[in-house]
């Protein structure tokens, strides 16, 4: 009698104990869902004065799926939570020592669903980061910018590779045991190395390109990071090492994770939940707060540099007002950042055009012009 109830208060423990960590993450999981979803509908409902265009779209289609990704990971984690509480405790289909191990193998199909919506929200906020700096580094005339748009495709087609491996498989992080645990585990670790890796290099990106913007501002550096396109790039460097913060204490609590139910373990499965959802609220803010401002193009338009748009270097004001045309709104200016030596200053002179320092030339592309949600 004394070795019945021995082994049943350790079933009832295990229990207690696997119960426990599924509510510590997937109650904070919960938690960040409804912070998404007032992101999200905040997003939705913002008035906007961005005008629309092409890789608009896509941004909304980007959207779209973080919110039915995130959507499916809240429903899936809230219908499993119940299912696992109700298999443990009520169901009498398998003896008591084996019902936790046998419900488990009867309902692989959950911990599959879980880890879709996780491989979905990384990658499409991996290839947002991915986007800013490529679309920052379009000028093909500098040729370290052709290798680091060809190193930020390559880390993108990575990322999706790795991610989606790593969701076809049962992870650690879901019943704790596959078919080949240390392949399972290396695959897990290397998806998040790797999307690490593509949100450092593109946030890097985005600060240098931030960086030279400042450095071109002719006013004080107190005040070179005032105006609507230093902020813009702050916001999106702020975020993208957010991100990357994030990461690398998922990365890091994974790897140090001695077992299941220890304080370490909780941490990593409650980690793991905020970085699911935040995932998609970063990408959602961003856009929010850039709304919010000018856009890059709209703040070079010739009608607002006329009326001394503050936060605009002057050199760029100059550089566009002075063409022998105003530009109508279906055009948008791109800027490229082009040291010039002195003697191509004197022959500007020599022949009547005023040399521009810091030296710049324009390149105008007939496009539709860019409101803030594309380039950022």
């Amino acid at each position: 009698m004394s070795s019945n109830s021995s082994a049943t208060d350790d079933v009832l423990f295990r229990w207690g104990q696997s119960i426990t960590r599924m509510t510590v993450s997937h109650g904070t999981g919960w938690c960040m869902y409804g912070i998404y979803l007032a992101t999200f509908f905040s997003y939705v409902f913002r008035p906007r004065r961005a005008r629309q265009f092409s890789a608009n779209g896509r941004l909304q289609a980007a959207m779209l799926i973080l919110f039915l990704s995130s959507t499916v990971q809240f429903v899936t984690d809230f219908v499993f939570s119940i299912a696992q509480i109700k298999g443990y405790l009520m169901s009498t289909r398998f003896p008591l020592p084996e019902r936790k191990d046998s419900w488990q193998a009867t309902h692989l199909a959950y911990f599959v669903l879980q880890r879709w919506p996780t491989a979905f929200n990384f990658i499409i906020s991996d290839l947002i980061v991915l986007w800013r700096a490529s679309t920052l580094c379009k000028n093909l005339k500098d040729k370290w910018q052709w290798w680091v748009r060809g190193v930020l495709y390559v880390l993108g087609l990575a990322d999706i590779v790795v991610w989606c491996v790593a969701a076809a498989l049962t992870s650690r992080d879901a019943t704790q045991r596959s078919a080949n645990r240390s392949t399972d585990e290396e695959i897990n670790t290397s998806s998040i190395v790797i999307s690490l890796s593509t949100t450092v290099i593109g946030t890097a990106v985005i600060w240098v390109v931030a960086w030279k913007h400042s450095r071109a501002m002719s006013q004080p550096s107190l005040f070179r990071w005032r105006g609507d396109v230093p902020r813009i790039l702050l916001v999106l460097v702020e975020t993208g090492f957010i991100w990357a913060a994030v990461q690398l204490v998922f990365a890091i609590l994974q790897n140090i994770n001695p077992g299941p139910s220890t304080p370490i373990d909780m941490a990593a499965g409650a980690i793991s939940k905020v970085a699911i959802y935040l995932a998609a609220i970063l990408p959602t803010l961003t856009l929010i707060i850039v709304r919010s401002k000018h856009s890059v193009e709209d703040s070079l338009q010739p009608s607002e540099l006329s009326s001394g748009t503050p936060g605009v270097c002057p050199q760029c004001s100059h550089v566009i007002t002075s063409g022998t045309r105003t530009r109508p709104r279906g055009e948008s200016v791109r800027l490229t950042m082009i040291p010039t030596s002195p003697r191509d200053d004197m022959n500007k002179m020599r022949f009547g055009r005023e040399p521009i320092t810091p030296s710049m030339r324009e390149e105008e592309v007939k496009v539709q012009v860019y409101n803030e949600a594309q380039v950022y």
